[in-house]
């Protein structure tokens, strides 16, 4: 019963860690990051390692044809976002980050699709 408790508190904490740099981070990049290329981007999620090492940051943008483009430049910028990590947070010790194409409203219209095609 106890180690159950343990993991659900474990859990939870983990979760409001991702809640916390996604908010961090959508903050730092309507605020903090001045660059016109990534003004239509927005993290959607954050997945942090078990150890809370490595963070794997999913992105969107209105423009999707130009996604790949603004992720690669995210991935050359990633220091400030670690940096306001770092200052509003506290982690021992910030995580590595790596910004990724966030593919959930590709699923969602291909299933669509998909879906339509039956009707």
């Amino acid at each position: 019963m106890h180690k159950e408790i343990k993991n659900k508190i474990v859990e939870r904490q983990h979760e409001r860690y991702e809640s916390l740099i996604l908010n961090i981070l959508n903050h730092a990049l309507k605020n903090e990051i001045y660059n016109e290329d990534l003004k239509q981007v927005c993290f959607t999620c954050v997945t942090l390692s078990n150890g809370n090492n490595f963070a794997k940051i999913y992105v969107d943008c209105h423009e999707r044809q130009n996604i790949e483009a603004k992720i690669k430049k995210l991935n050359l910028l990633k220091a400030p976002f670690k940096t306001q990590i770092a200052k509003l947070s506290n982690f021992k010790k910030t995580p590595e980050i790596h910004f990724v194409k966030d593919e959930s409203i590709d699923n969602f219209y291909h299933i669509n699709n998909l879906l339509g095609k039956i009707k």
